[in-house]
């Protein structure tokens, strides 16, 4: 036990294997909530297609035209609340850097870098920041085309 009262690591590769759970528990947290947003807006966007369609066929444009309307705030809300989570999966990326190098140094295993490495992507056109924004961008202007098409009739 330290004098502040808190209780103390018995050696340095304890502190290093705390930190690096801590840091990956975090990182895979986020993670997997970002994966759990885009298969909740892939339902979601499709459930509002089929009620468009649906509205559309039963001669109620207007109402079509709203639900396409409630499609583009879906893409809008799907493609904020990506850039947050995107920015708490980074939150862990710092300190997992930093114990993937001492981890390295350590075993004198190179290529343990990954976070480094998942940062620039070989095509960058094939990063999930690129195909996710593409995603939202594309289902707010298609509804949107959609929200126009319902109101205009």
């Amino acid at each position: 036990m330290t004098s502040d009262g808190h209780a103390s690591c018995s050696n340095d590769t304890s502190e290093v294997e705390i930190a690096l759970d801590h840091a990956w528990q975090w990182f895979a947290l986020h993670a997997a909530q970002r994966m759990q947003l885009l298969n909740y807006f892939l339902l979601s966007a499709g459930f509002i297609t089929a009620g468009y369609g649906a509205t559309l066929n039963s001669s109620r444009p207007h109402v079509a035209g709203a639900v396409a309307a409630g499609g583009c705030i879906l893409a809008v809300l799907f493609w904020r609340l990506d850039v947050r989570t995107r920015e708490l999966i980074r939150v862990a990326e710092r300190p997992l850097e930093d114990l993937e190098e001492k981890i390295s140094r350590a075993s004198g295993i190179s290529g343990l870098d990954m976070v480094v490495l998942m940062k620039t992507p070989a095509n960058r056109v094939s990063s999930y920041t690129s195909i996710i924004r593409a995603l939202a961008a594309v289902a707010f202007i298609l509804f949107a085309f959609g929200a126009a098409y319902g109101f205009s009739r």
